[in-house]
This record gives C-alpha cells, structure tokens and sequence, in this order.
C-alpha cells in the first residue's frame, strides 16, 4: 500500500477522480524562457536562497550545453531548484556527496537538509480529443472498471463497433484489451480495461470510459520512467532523505509516473478482496516498489512544467520528517497539507 497525492485533476489510475479531461501535446521544456530563468536565478542569489557560484555554473552548463536534450535538462534542474526556493528554501545544486556521487540539488530547510535528484520526463503521447459521444452508451455497463479507448476515426463508432465492445466490456478484466475494427477488418481503434473503479456512493459501479493513447506506447513510456527513477537511484546518497523529482512530461504524464512507481493495474487471486469489490486489486512488477526492490527510495515526486499542479508518492513503510513532505509538495504546486484529492492505492 503506499498514499498518493497529487492534483484533483488527475486522469486515471486515480478511480475515484471523475474528470476527464481533454488530453494535450506535452511543453517537455519550462514554461519559462532562458532570461526568465536567470532573472529568477539572480533574484535567488541576492536573497542569499542559492550561492552565486551555483547560480552561475548553472547558467553556463544551461548556455553551452551542445545539444538540445541536454540544454533541456538542465532547464529543467534550474526550475526544479527555482521551485523549492520559492517554496522557501536554501539550494545548493551540483553537490559531491560520498563516494564521488553527484546530487543535483540539496535543499535546506529549517529542519534540516535532503537530496534531490531530477531526471527530465521527456513523454510525447499524441494528443486526443474528447471521445464521440456514441461511446456514451457503453456507460451503463455494470462493470467496476476504467477503461481507457484510443479512437481514431473521425466520426461516430456504428451500431457494429458499439456492439463488439459492449460484448467485450461484459466479460473484460484488467490488462484485457480489444482492436476495434471497421466492417473491413481496418483496426480504428483500441480498448484496454486499465483500472478498478471503486463504487460510488450509492454503492453501484458502472464502466466510465476515458480518452487513451495507443497502449504499447504508454507501455514503452512507462519503460522509460522507470529506467530514470532506477537511474536516480543510484545516485543516492547516505545519510540523507534522498527524493526523485521527474520533471516535465507535459498534462498526461502522471500516470506514466504512477505505473512507473506503483506498477500497473492488475487482479490478484492470491489476496482477498476489499468487502466492496468481487476481485482483489493491485499492481504488477513493474513498479519501482514492488517487493522489497529500492528499499531506500522513500518519496518520488512528478513536477510537471506545463501545468501549475503536480504529485508525489509515499511509499508505506517509510519513516520521513513532515518537512520534508511538506516541502516537496510545495514545491511541485500541492497545498502544505494534503486534502480531499489524497488517494490511497493498493
């Protein structure tokens, strides 16, 4: 079990969330220009909230970087390092910690001092619009699932299409997914049952489908996310609260990061279920902390640069000081305190 927090505007694996919202190309780079970013930087220094010599060496890694995903990179270090100083903290950025290994950032609070470790999200799903309102229909399934579909054509799905699917939909699981094709046999679209949908208060449960991108690709996406955070992880250091920050990604990159960090929906036979569900839920291997891999990993955090809210995940069986917490969540755009948005996931 570990608690998720993050913005009320999330898109699935957050169940409870019913807001779908009109997915959009994600900005990989800080909203930011690069006058913007040193303006800030150089405000930052003459309130004493990160030395002149860190300032500058970031400014020049930023300048004379020689290709454009390292320039990017760095762009994201130095809004990341902006984000907890306006959060209101000290940064020291670029530190050699034990062992030779570099942190990105080091931040210091009141209460003490943690480590941050940035890696840039760089996700590009294509953008999808609003499904047709045809698919409205499969709503009324009684099914306790979210159900992610990729739609390609232009118009409405006919009776034919609609047909296949409700017969899909009645016997789907999680992970099970359907190629929607046209009368001649041209794939047009895809179904993928993606999450568990817990009831609502009433106590009835019925389908709600969601715009999605092709599943292999969010698939791949997911791969790439857990190769930064294994990446970052390596990087840590001892003695210290050590925190990944994913930045970037753009407004449909929380649940890459949720799967990359929890793992992805599945149903468990070998546990009992909830006394509100049939079948137990929980997540497959694929997540950073499944099992008692990374153990050191307490508290990943998505900072997203395109939108003004991002998330964190803490993991269950850690022990972190609420300053910490805190400060992260300030720092990726969350109140101080979590709210009604904080998700429990199993």
């Amino acid at each position: 079990m570990w608690v998720t927090q993050d913005a009320p505007d999330c898109r699935y694996p957050d169940p409870k969330a019913e807001c779908t919202k009109r997915m959009v190309p994600p900005d990989p780079i800080p909203m930011r220009d690069d006058d913007a970013l040193e303006v800030a930087l150089l405000d930052a220094v003459a309130e004493n909230a990160i030395s002149s010599r860190n300032a500058k060496d970031l400014l020049h890694r930023m300048k004379s970087a020689p290709r454009a995903p390292r320039r990017a990179a760095v762009r994201c270090e130095i809004e990341v390092a902006l984000r907890f100083i306006e959060a209101g903290n000290r940064v020291r950025a670029e530190v050699t910690g034990p062992q030779g290994r570099s942190v990105d950032l080091e931040v210091h609070t009141d209460d003490g001092i943690f480590a941050v470790h940035v890696k840039r999200l760089q996700v590009s799903p294509l953008p999808q619009g609003p499904l047709p309102l045809g698919f409205n229909e499969l709503s009324s399934i009684p099914r306790p699932y979210v159900v992610g579909v990729e739609w390609l054509e232009a118009g409405e799905p006919d009776a034919g299409v609609l047909a296949k699917a409700r017969e899909f939909l009645l016997g789907a699981r999680i992970g099970d997914r359907l190629a929607l094709r046209n009368a001649s046999a041209q794939r047009i679209g895809t179904m993928e049952v993606v999450a568990p949908r817990p009831p609502d208060p009433e106590g009835t449960t019925f389908i709600r489908l969601i715009a999605a991108g092709n599943a292999n690709h969010a698939k791949s996406l997911v791969g790439r996310a857990g190769r930064l955070l294994r990446r970052a992880y390596r990087q840590f250091v001892p003695d210290r609260e050590n925190v990944i920050v994913l930045a970037g990604g753009g407004p449909t990159a929380r649940d890459i990061v949720d799967r990359a960090v929890l793992g992805g929906h599945v149903e468990r036979w070998d546990q009992f279920p909830n006394t509100s569900q049939r079948i137990a839920h929980g997540r497959n291997e694929e997540g950073l902390w499944q099992g008692r891999r990374f153990e050191r990993s307490h508290l990943v955090a998505w900072c997203p640069l395109a939108i003004p809210q991002g998330s964190i995940w803490i993991r269950e069986s850690a022990v972190i000081h609420p300053t910490v917490i805190g400060t992260v969540r300030r720092a990726v755009g969350l109140p101080p305190e979590p709210d009604a948005s904080t998700d429990t996931t199993s």
